[in-house]
Parts: structure tokens; C-alpha cells; sequence
């Protein structure tokens, strides 16, 4: 990697608060959803679902999801 590019990445982490910290359903719209994956043991779950191979970047970023279900509602009719 070039120094422009290191610097770069530098100044991310620095001044624009650029987290590298492991993001788990719990502090997700998903933390109760009927088809979020057990991410426990395998992080990589926190970035699908049952209905998304990648969970869409405004609901990673902590935004609401349009294909969300509450496990605990009786989703019967």
C-alpha cells in the first residue's frame, strides 16, 4: 500500500471517528428479528439474514429494515 493511501486511512480513524469495533445484532434493528442469523459464534451473521445475503448499508448503519419481523409478535393470521 502506498503512503498516500496509509495516510489516508490514518486521518479516517483519527478525525472522522472510524470505529473498528465487531458489530453484533444487538445493537441492530435485527436484534429481535424472526430472520436474523446466530451470530455468537460467527460474526460474519451479523452482515446476512434469512432474507438478505448483505444486510443493507442503512441498516447496518443502525437505520430500520423493510423485510423486519418481530420473533416475539404471532406472525399468523
Amino acid at each position: 500500500m502506498d503512503k498516500k493511501k496509509i495516510l489516508s486511512i490514518d486521518r479516517m480513524f483519527r478525525y472522522e471517528k472510524i470505529k473498528c469495533e465487531r458489530l453484533t445484532n444487538n445493537e441492530l434493528v435485527c436484534n429481535n428479528c424472526l430472520f436474523a442469523l446466530d451470530d455468537f459464534e460467527d460474526a460474519s451473521n451479523t452482515y446476512e439474514c434469512k432474507k438478505y445475503l448483505e444486510k443493507p448499508d442503512k441498516v447496518l448503519s443502525g437505520g430500520e429494515c423493510i423485510e423486519r419481523k418481530d420473533k416475539n409478535q404471532n406472525n399468523f393470521i
